[in-house]
């Protein structure tokens, strides 16, 4: 009886030595392909996150890139209305207004203000003339400033020389008097006023007074 139990139970060894042998067969390539699919996942996963930082990378510096350009950008009229931006703040005698008002005035008048013309850049000046509140400080259009400077400036035409006529009563030569010329005119080139006596000054007959 013993000896049947001792058999039995050796059949039993061996048919679990056979199963462990089974399950081990099956156990190693199952590890193998769970590596394999580790190491495949880590290497996935490794390529999409350096894809994925490089792309952030490749976003914020576009972003940075199109913060530093200016929405808009600055042409000819905008510079001429700066020039006449700054002739004023430079220039201009009472420093005492706001100015940073006047620092933003400029902002939103190149972004607000039309200035595709030579005439809008022009209106955009004379509506920013009035906000100084001085009458003294006007703007002109450059044809009608020269107009204007050329009527205030002096023009000699003739000869270039001051006549008197004498009353006899100091004691003169009767005839005109040559008192003065003017400097680099037609009579001080000849050097009339510096010759002293009598001469003949176009169909006049002229005393030139000496120095």
């Amino acid at each position: 009886m013993v000896l049947i139990q001792i058999v039995a139970q050796m059949r039993m060894m061996k048919r679990l030595q056979r199963l462990l042998l089974k399950l081990r067969s099956c156990y190693l390539p199952a590890k193998r392909m769970l590596t394999n699919c580790s190491e495949k996942f880590k290497h996935h996963v490794s390529i999409h996150f350096v894809r994925l930082v490089v792309g952030v990378m490749l976003v914020m510096s576009v972003s940075v890139g199109v913060s530093r350009t200016p929405s808009w950008a600055l042409i000819e009229e905008n510079l001429i209305f700066l020039e006449a931006w700054s002739t004023i703040d430079r220039a201009y005698v009472d420093k005492a207004f706001d100015g940073h008002s006047w620092l933003s005035y400029k902002e939103n008048a190149l972004h607000n203000e039309p200035m595709n013309t030579r005439e809008e850049t022009y209106m955009a000046v004379k509506k920013m003339i009035p906000t100084l509140d001085d009458v003294f400080t006007r703007f002109s259009e450059p044809d009608k400033f020269k107009s204007l400077w050329s009527g205030t400036q002096g023009a000699l035409t003739g000869v270039g020389s001051s006549i008197g006529y004498p009353t006899r009563f100091d004691g003169s030569p009767a005839g005109l008097l040559v008192i003065s010329t003017a400097f680099e005119g037609p009579t001080n080139r000849v050097d009339m006023l510096y010759r002293g006596g009598r001469c003949h000054f176009y169909e006049f007959d002229c005393y030139c007074y000496p120095p």
